[in-house]
């Protein structure tokens, strides 16, 4: 059995690890923001009149993220009538969004992987935060 003294050692020690690699509550918000950014950019001009949504998920948003982590977002819902989890869907959408996002001077492509297992196009926000984007990816 460890001593007494070992044990709590080592107890702060871990905590002053999970302290500081934990997300703060500025990042945090600034997760929040890049969501809203993003809707607010991609509302007028991604299939206007749509009911697409966007939403967060992942480490970031459930509160497991560390300060490391990137942001994992996935927009759908088109009802373009064609099957959501077709590879031409999805590529279009997410072709469509990096052109669009091209232009609003806070998101940069960092790339696009079209033939993933799951499409996805990769950005950063506001010079230094990442994000993944897929379609269609509920």
């Amino acid at each position: 059995e460890p001593e007494k003294g070992f044990t709590s050692s080592l107890e702060r020690d871990l905590a002053a690890i999970l302290s500081a690699s934990m997300q703060t509550v500025a990042e945090r918000v600034k997760v929040q923001r890049c969501l809203d950014d993003l809707e607010s950019t991609l509302r007028p001009r991604l299939h206007p009149g749509l009911p697409w949504k966007i939403s967060a998920f992942g480490s970031s948003m459930t509160g497991f993220g560390s300060r490391a982590s990137d942001v994992d977002i996935t927009v759908y819902g088109f009802g373009t009538g064609a099957d959501d989890n077709d590879p031409a869907t999805v590529e279009d959408v997410l072709r469509k969004t990096r052109d669009i996002l091209r232009s609003s001077g806070i998101f940069a492509t960092v790339g696009i992987r079209l033939r993933a297992r799951v499409p996805l196009l990769k950005l950063r926000y506001r010079g230094d935060l990442e994000v993944d984007l897929t379609a269609n990816n509920t």
